[in-house]
């Protein structure tokens, strides 16, 4: 990845602005998220940043948050 403006982390933001107005039906809300199999720690590149910037971007990380990634999901999902 390298960092968080890259093409998968972004694909939320262009499935919103881009593909989701052509659909012309407001009940239909695509959403996209990462979830990494990879710890928060072991990302080389993270430098300043912290989890909750990371999920800012829809990126979850399955170990380090695995008693509520689904749920924040869910919840992102629901309160759309």
């Amino acid at each position: 990845m390298g960092s968080l403006n890259n093409d998968k982390v972004r694909l939320d933001e262009k499935l919103k602005t881009e593909i989701q107005p052509k659909l012309g039906d407001k009940g239909i809300v695509l959403h996209s998220f990462i979830i990494s199999v990879t710890e928060f720690s072991q990302i080389p590149w993270r430098n300043n940043l912290m989890i909750a910037d990371f999920n800012k971007e829809q990126v979850y990380f399955q170990k380090d948050q695995q008693e509520y990634y689904i749920m924040d999901i869910l919840k992102k999902i629901i309160n759309y």
